[in-house]
């Protein structure tokens, strides 16, 4: 048997010197800073500018997902979701598992999402729409403001997954009126209490 232990290992005395500096850690003020900015930075970026809005999650998109439907939904509550795709049907499984009653706008592959749709959902009740703003899975990109006259409307909180579109097309929450906006550093961010 062959045992591979770690060193003791000679450093370059440059490296040494760093090491000896310490580091910037989660209990640094400077570390505290850091996150401070880069959450008005992140903030900005998302046409968001109430302050302490955004929160990271340390967990994938779905799980950012998961956290606005938990989060934003009530037992008694009743959703509406965009479903164009892989993404749409996983807002729609995440509310069943939550056992959370919701109505699904189903696309055919390739089908443009109307005013035509969205008309038999007016005045029904509803709490919230959970839509992703590019379906990636079909390749749809949902016209944000005919969903955000839409919520305003219906007074219906407007729940957005950016987790593909964030920096790569138009997007401010400000004036689109969107409550919560989900995006991912690895294709997990929010407003409002999660991200």
């Amino acid at each position: 048997m062959t045992l591979f232990t770690c060193g003791p290992v000679q450093m370059y005395p440059r490296t040494a010197t760093i090491r000896n500096k310490g580091f910037i850690h989660f209990r640094t003020t400077q570390y505290g800073d850091m996150v401070k900015d880069t959450l008005r930075r992140l903030s900005n970026l998302l046409g968001n500018h109430e302050e302490f809005a955004t929160i990271y999650l340390a967990s994938s998109g779905t799980g950012a997902m998961e956290a606005a439907v938990e989060n934003c939904m009530g037992m008694n509550d009743k959703a509406l979701v965009i479903n164009g795709g892989g993404f749409g049907k996983r807002f729609c499984e995440l509310l069943e598992y939550h056992k959370i009653s919701y109505d699904s706008i189903n696309l055919k592959w390739n089908e443009e999402l109307t005013e035509e749709h969205l008309k038999p959902y007016e005045d029904k009740g509803y709490n919230a729409l959970f839509v992703n703003m590019h379906e990636t899975t079909s390749g749809q990109l949902y016209n944000m403001q005919m969903l955000s006259d839409f919520c305003k409307r219906n007074n219906l909180y407007f729940i957005v997954d950016t987790i593909i579109a964030f920096l790569a097309d138009e997007y401010d929450m400000e004036k689109l009126g969107v409550d919560l906006t989900i995006i991912s550093s690895q294709k997990d961010c929010y407003r409002t209490g999660l991200a």
